[in-house]
């Protein structure tokens, strides 16, 4: 249970300047153990500049304190009102993919804050759900809601202190197939295309822009989503974040080459001491199954972080082959709806399960 605070009040502003937000980043405590990019000043700030229409701002105030803050998108249906934590509810504006998402305030008032939205949004007329998505934590709870559904994504991470500590670098942590794997693409990729290298360009803005983004294009145009870099809101987004680097949160972009031809690029959000790979842009110009340049490459910078003095490379959400093999452990994030308990509201979901059960039997005959 969550010790309810009498003198803990959140307020909704509808407006609200950049300014405003950069003073609440300075007035309200730096989250304890924070190690994340995504909310940082950095990232929702140039989010913010990239969406047409800005969302809801709320803040927690404790006797006149602002102890913490967040940004509620919000979207209107016939049933009601759908929020969403740290996003707008367009697939447009929050292709940004924000990870590790939660209110914005110290740890010791984290339940509190979550407790007191939870509260607000439940006494606004039309509320039916909040959406938060990839949160760290499934503790949130109010009266006057329930959890209507969680989705669980495990998240695959590299210890680095295994890499620093060991003689052998990353072979011990590899299984034997990996190991022989990686070393027989490296070897064919040297042997056909040449001498493996690797770079922290310059000027990331314009490499991914123009060299990372045709690659990534070709790669996703087929998938559901697309990429990214089709996306005007997705690629000023990056341009702002990469030209707004600082101390604890920058971000950098890798170049590997082989010989004169290059391989591809990978993206990377540097946060206290955790290496986020973002994305990958790989030039799959040859198709022989023993040119696998994304793992080579990852092997590579995973190497390059831990002589860095780096304690984790994080691959963040969403499941792929190669996370599974190089990885040493994993962690949840998950996603959560957090529905009305109204009588009205209740019904809804249920006539919504019964549906997609029925949806999912007929697909299945």
């Amino acid at each position: 249970m969550v010790d309810i605070v009498e003198n803990l009040t959140t307020q909704i502003h509808q407006t609200y300047s950049l300014d405003d937000v950069r003073q609440l980043f300075r007035d309200v405590e730096a989250p304890a153990g924070m190690r994340s990019i995504f909310t940082s000043e950095q990232w929702l700030v140039a989010w913010l500049k990239c969406a047409d229409a800005m969302p809801a701002l709320i803040t927690f105030n404790n006797e006149g304190e602002t102890i913490g803050f967040a940004f509620l998108g919000k979207q209107t249906a016939w049933y009601g009102d759908t929020y969403y934590l740290n996003q707008t509810g367009i697939s447009e504006y929050d292709q940004m993919w924000i990870e590790h998402n939660d209110i914005i305030c110290s740890e010791t008032w984290l339940p509190q804050c979550r407790y007191s939205l939870l509260q607000a949004l439940s006494h606004t007329e039309n509320f039916h759900r909040l959406i938060i998505s990839l949160c760290p934590s499934m503790q949130w709870d109010a009266e006057h809601t329930f959890l209507w559904s969680i989705d669980t994504a495990q998240v695959a991470y590299v210890d680095m202190s295994l890499i620093q500590n060991s003689s052998d670098g990353m072979a011990k942590l590899l299984s034997k197939n990996a190991r022989s794997g990686i070393n027989r693409s490296k070897n064919y990729i040297q042997k056909n295309h040449g001498d493996i290298a690797f770079d922290v360009v310059d000027n990331p803005i314009d490499t991914l822009q123009q060299k990372a983004a045709p690659l990534h294009v070709a790669q996703w145009r087929d998938t559901d989503s697309g990429s990214g870099f089709s996306n005007p809101h997705f690629v000023d987004f990056h341009k702002q974040l990469c030209g707004n680097n600082c101390e604890n949160y920058r971000t950098e972009v890798l170049h590997f080459k082989a010989g004169e031809q290059d391989l591809g690029y990978l993206y990377m959000m540097l946060s206290h001491k955790t290496v986020f790979f973002y994305l990958s842009a790989i030039n799959y110009n040859d198709d022989d199954n023993r040119y696998k340049p994304g793992l080579v490459m990852h092997k590579l910078a995973i190497e390059h972080y831990a002589n860095l003095g780096y304690e984790r490379y994080d691959f963040l959400a969403g499941y792929a082959r190669y996370k599974e093999t190089l990885s040493t452990h994993h962690y949840p994030l998950y996603t959560l709806h957090i529905a009305n308990s109204a009588l009205k509201h209740r019904i809804l979901f249920g006539v919504n399960r019964a549906v997609k059960r029925f949806t999912q039997f007929k697909d299945s005959r």
